[in-house]
């Protein structure tokens, strides 16, 4: 008898849990209403400025506000000085003002209007020392916050007319100054009297171009005037130079020349396919070079031969900029182009009316 009852409450006793267990299962499994979340259907976005706007959210009780980003198109965007990329944010330095916007395009913000520096006088953006430094000609400056930068203390006397980062080594010129290799530690006065227009760094020292007075080395105890024989001015307005090793490569407002340690090639327009004029910017990315140029687009130069980007062909070029794998181009009046996975797209476009899209920067 004591068994049989043993055995009744085990049987009422897994009855119940079983009970208990369905209901909880039937409960939880019920879909639930959540006011802070929503599904976020994929669309096409038009990428526009970046404005903070209270967050709408459906609730019996009242919800704070939160900063939404409301893309809107960043339209009327002048010449692009200087783009520069991190890992996930691209500046761009552009004649109204400071672009900052994501790698893919999506959201815009554009800074007109600053304290402690007129973003408008932004020339260059550097990287010293893992610090992100804005050039304009009142001097160095670095970004603290929202529309908020501090100028960084330099050895020479604004303006400044140059700046360029190479790993940890910065260098600046001024009008009055001269040249120097600026360390968060010691600035050293490199040289004296020369308006700097472009560096490059290689393994036989450093190469300066200037405005006017011609091309420099420097092998870290003497300065040395290059030139050649058979035309002494061709490197008197230096625009850009770039090293890749053999190479050092200078464009000029008259074409692009090439020394590889011994002897100097010359690419004018009448040598090769390439039609010279003046360069504005050099950069490599794997095997290829590409070649801005004021008013006759980009090319791209295989080791071989030279070819333009049709699409661009009638685009003035103004800065090149290699991240990772993506190609950056700033142009004068189209904006930003970016060459990812073998197609140019925009980055952004500086104005609706401009019929440029990703299928038609197919690079051919």
């Amino acid at each position: 008898m004591r068994i049989k009852y043993h055995v009744a409450a085990g049987l009422i006793t897994v009855a119940f849990a079983a009970a208990t267990f369905l209901f909880l299962t039937f409960v939880f499994d019920q879909p639930r209403e959540n006011p802070t979340q929503a599904v976020v259907p994929v669309i096409d976005v038009v990428p526009v400025a970046v404005v903070d706007t209270p967050a709408v959210i459906e609730s019996p009780e009242p919800a704070p506000e939160t900063k939404t980003e409301i893309v809107e198109h960043p339209a009327q965007i002048g010449e692009v000085r200087d783009v520069f990329v991190e890992d996930n944010r691209v500046w761009v330095a552009t004649a109204d003002g400071l672009l900052q916007t994501d790698r893919n395009g999506l959201h815009y913000r554009l800074i007109q209007t600053a304290e402690g520096l007129d973003p408008t006088t932004i020339a260059e953006i550097i990287d010293l020392d893992g610090r992100i430094l804005f050039c304009s000609v009142e001097g160095f400056f670095e970004y603290l916050g929202p529309d908020v930068f501090r100028q960084v203390e330099l050895p020479l006397t604004p303006p400044v007319n140059f700046c360029h980062a190479f790993d940890s080594l910065s260098y600046i010129a001024g009008y009055d100054d001269g040249l120097f290799q600026y360390t968060p530690d010691v600035p050293v006065l490199l040289k004296s009297d020369l308006l700097v227009t472009a560096l490059a760094f290689g393994p036989d020292g450093l190469w300066v171009g200037t405005d006017g007075d011609g091309l420099w080395h420097f092998d870290g105890r003497n300065w040395q005037k290059r030139f050649l024989r058979v035309d002494t001015a061709a490197f008197d307005f230096v625009t850009t130079l770039a090293y890749r090793w053999p190479n050092l490569v200078v464009g000029t407002q008259d074409g692009l020349y090439r020394f590889d340690g011994g002897k100097w090639e010359t690419n004018t327009g009448s040598q090769s396919d390439f039609p010279g004029g003046w360069i504005t910017d050099i950069a490599f990315a794997n095997h290829r070079w590409y070649i801005g140029t004021a008013d006759a687009g980009l090319w791209i130069y295989n080791g071989e031969t030279f070819s333009p980007v049709e699409q661009l062909a009638e685009t003035g070029i103004t800065r090149i900029r290699v991240y990772r794998n993506d190609v950056y181009v700033g142009t004068r009046e189209n904006g930003v182009l970016i060459r990812r996975a073998g197609q140019w797209r925009p980055l952004y476009l500086p104005d609706d009316s401009l019929e440029i899209s990703p299928q038609l920067l197919t690079l051919l």
